[in-house]
C-alpha cells in the first residue's frame, strides 16, 4: 500500500475558462506508481459553494489504492501557484511535481505529455503502450482504441496478445502497414468482451492507390443495403427523372464515354440493355432472345446514298478457316476452329468494314495497330450482292425466254 496525490481543478472565472493543469514526470527515477494515469470528472466539491456557471472539476489521478486529496476552490482571483508534494515511495525519492497554473484565460501554449517530458508535437502526446494499444476511449463499453506499430483505430477492439473486443458485439479495425504503406479495414464477427477476434479483411487500399474489396464471399451493393450478387447496382434517376446506369469515360480521348443502362421500350413490357455512346443510344439487347439490335432510325442518319455494285468485290473475298493464337498453356482441346475473313484482305475491298485501333489498348498488347471488323455489315453487302445477282439472273432468264420464243416461232 502506498500513497499518491490527487488534485482537483475547477474552472477559473465567470467566463468559464478552465484551469490548466500541467503535469511533469521526473524521468531520472523509476516511477512504478505512475504506470497507470487517468483523468476523470468529479462532482462539485462540497466547499466552498460554487456559482452555477462553474463546470465540474477534473481529478488528475496517479494510480493508487490509498490517496490523499487536495481540493483547490475555483476563483477568478488566483495567480500562478505551484504545489510541491513529496511522497515517501521507494526510499523517499521525489516522484512527481505538479504545477497548477490558474489565470484569467486559457493558456494556449500548454501541452500534455504521457510517457514523455517533451510533448512538443501535439496538445496531448502519448509515448508507450500496453502491447500495441496506446489509448482507449469509452473502454467501459464499446469504445475505440488507438494502436501503434501498425498505427490504427480499433472500434470495440484493442490489441493485447492479439486483437480483442472491448465489449460484447462486433468489432472493426482500420490500420496502416508502415512497411508497405497499405491501409487495411478488417471486420470482426460477433463475440464476447475480451475475447480474441476472428474476421475478414473487407478493404485494402494500396500505397499505389489500388483498391481490393472483399475476401472471396463479399458482395458490393450500390443504392441497396442488401446485395445478393458480387456487384449489385440499383440505377438512380437524374433531375429529369431518367434512370442512369454505369458510365465509362476516357479522359485521354476528349472524355468520350459509354453508358450501360437498363431501359424500357414504348409499348413493350420488358427492359432492354442499352449501350449509349456520348449520350446517344447505339445498341440494345433484347431480353427475350438476346438479339443484338443496332440503332437504325432514319431520323438519326445523314448523307444517305445507295451502295454501289459490290458483287465483283464479293467474288474476291476469301473465306478462311483458322484458329486464334492462344496462350502457350492452351491445350488442343481448348483450341477451336473458326471461319471468317482476314481484316487486312477485307480492308482492300471494303475499308469501311474494317477498324484499326491506334496504339495499344493495354500494356500487354503485342499488336500496335489492331484490326477489327464489322461482320454484321457483311449482311448488307451480301443482300446487295444477291440483288445484283438476281438482276443478272432475271436478265438471263429474259434472254432464255426470248430465245425459246424464237425457236418456237421457227417450227
Amino acid at each position: 500500500m502506498f500513497a499518491t496525490n490527487e488534485f482537483c481543478c475547477g474552472t477559473s472565472d465567470s467566463r468559464q475558462n478552465p484551469v490548466v493543469c500541467k503535469v511533469f514526470f521526473i524521468s531520472e527515477f523509476q516511477l512504478p506508481a505512475f504506470q497507470h494515469f487517468s483523468i476523470s470528472a468529479l462532482p462539485n466539491p462540497p466547499f466552498p459553494p460554487q456559482p452555477p456557471f462553474l463546470r465540474p472539476p477534473i481529478r488528475l489521478t496517479a494510480g493508487s489504492r490509498a490517496s490523499r486529496k487536495k481540493q483547490i476552490p475555483s476563483s477568478h482571483t488566483y495567480s500562478c501557484k505551484s504545489i510541491f508534494q513529496k511522497t515517501n515511495i521507494m526510499k523517499n525519492k521525489i516522484l512527481t511535481l505538479v504545477s497548477l497554473i490558474v489565470g484569467g484565460g486559457l493558456l494556449h501554449g500548454q501541452n500534455v505529455g504521457i510517457g514523455t517530458t517533451t510533448p512538443t508535437r501535439a496538445r496531448l502526446e502519448v509515448h508507450g503502450a500496453v502491447d500495441a494499444t496506446s489509448a482507449i476511449f469509452g473502454g467501459e463499453s464499446t469504445g475505440i482504441s488507438l494502436q501503434r506499430n501498425w498505427p490504427g483505430v480499433g472500434y470495440n477492439q484493442y490489441y493485447n496478445g492479439g486483437h480483442r473486443r472491448l465489449a460484447a458485439g462486433f468489432s472493426a479495425l482500420q490500420a496502416l502497414d508502415p512497411t508497405n504503406g497499405n491501409l487495411y479495414f478488417d471486420m470482426g464477427v460477433n463475440g464476447t468482451g475480451g475475447s480474441l477476434i476472428t474476421g475478414k479483411r473487407a478493404l485494402t487500399i494500396e500505397n499505389s492507390g489500388n483498391v481490393h474489396m472483399g475476401s472471396g464471399t463479399s458482395k458490393i451493393g450500390i443504392n441497396t443495403d442488401s446485395p445478393a450478387y458480387t456487384l449489385e447496382i440499383r440505377q438512380s434517376k437524374d433531375t429529369a427523372g431518367f434512370e442512369r446506369g454505369i458510365l465509362l469515360v476516357s479522359p485521354e480521348r476528349n472524355f468520350d464515354n459509354w453508358e450501360l443502362i437498363v431501359g424500357r421500350s414504348i409499348g413493350v413490357d420488358r427492359s432492354y440493355l442499352y449501350f449509349n455512346a456520348n449520350n446517344e443510344n447505339r445498341v440494345q439487347i433484347d431480353p427475350t432472345n438476346g438479339n443484338y439490335n443496332s440503332i437504325s432510325d432514319a431520323r438519326l442518319k445523314t448523307k444517305i446514298h445507295n451502295v454501289p455494285a459490290v458483287l465483283h468485290k464479293v467474288m474476291q473475298l476469301r473465306p478462311v478457316g483458322y484458329e486464334m493464337i492462344d496462350t502457350p498453356t492452351a491445350t488442343p482441346a481448348q483450341q477451336s476452329e473458326n471461319v471468317g475473313f482476314l481484316a487486312q484482305e477485307v480492308k482492300t475491298l471494303f475499308p469501311h468494314l474494317v477498324n484499326v485501333t491506334e496504339g495499344k489498348i493495354k500494356s500487354t498488347d503485342t499488336v500496335t495497330d489492331l484490326h477489327t471488323m464489322n461482320y454484321s455489315g457483311f449482311g448488307v453487302i451480301a443482300i446487295k450482292a444477291i440483288q445484283e445477282q438476281q438482276r443478272q439472273i432475271e436478265e438471263l432468264k429474259a434472254r432464255v425466254d426470248k430465245l425459246e420464243q424464237l425457236l418456237t416461232n421457227k417450227r
